[in-house]
């Protein structure tokens, strides 16, 4: 069971899957029974679920900064209302939190059908990040030690760390350090949840030559 960040989630939940787990440093004989233990049922489902929490990020972070709304005088004049910036900033904060929540559900979904176990923590606030946002955190495994991952969306680096009650990962090294392929990147900055599950996948259990 992992500690931190457990709670109770509604609709869309992912929860974990006892055994499957994927570790760095698996020797053949346990990737091969890794292997066998993946999940052949309900892989279609978790595509289909995947893909609808991906299109919903996708969506919500196309549209982060709250457009200005069009308002009426008392003569019935349309006026533009612009947002404070104070406003503005909490909205859009509030917003990268929610694109973070259902990208990681999305990631969690599709690693689940891997038979890698996956559970969504609770916000996280990473360090050396492009910027302070709070983002959800993805609770994996690596080396039999519990691991965090935060999801930020749009942010080509994935960084996982010791996983901790608290929400600051200031201080704390990086377990692991993963560059998502460039290409992957959209024009418009998205990166989609097959993306990073695959490079998760790819770090995590390495091809057998």
């Amino acid at each position: 069971m992992f500690r931190p960040g457990e709670q109770e989630r509604g609709e869309g939940e992912v929860p974990g899957v006892d055994g499957g787990e994927l570790q760095i440093g698996d020797d053949a004989e346990v990737a091969a029974a890794t292997a066998a233990q993946r999940l052949p049922r309900g892989s279609e489902d978790a595509d289909r679920r995947s893909g609808r929490l991906d299109r919903e990020a996708h969506e919500t972070f196309l549209h982060l900064t709250p457009a200005p709304v069009i308002a009426y005088d008392e003569n019935g004049q349309p006026a533009t209302v612009t947002h404070s910036e104070r406003l503005t900033e909490i909205t859009r904060r509030a917003r990268f939190i929610a694109v973070s929540d259902t990208l990681t559900r999305a990631v969690a979904a599709l690693l689940v059908r891997e038979g890698v176990r996956a559970e969504v923590g609770h916000v996280q606030v990473q360090p050396a990040a492009e910027g302070d946002e709070q983002v959800l955190g993805l609770h994996i495994t690596i080396n039999n030690a519990h691991a965090v991952v935060p999801i930020r969306p749009g942010t080509p680096q994935l960084r996982a760390y010791p996983a901790i009650d608290h929400i600051d990962l200031t201080g704390h090294q990086p377990l692991l350090t993963i560059d998502l392929p460039h290409e992957a990147i959209g024009q418009d900055g998205w990166i989609a949840a097959e993306t990073i599950t695959t490079a998760l996948i790819e770090r995590l259990h390495p091809p057998i030559p």
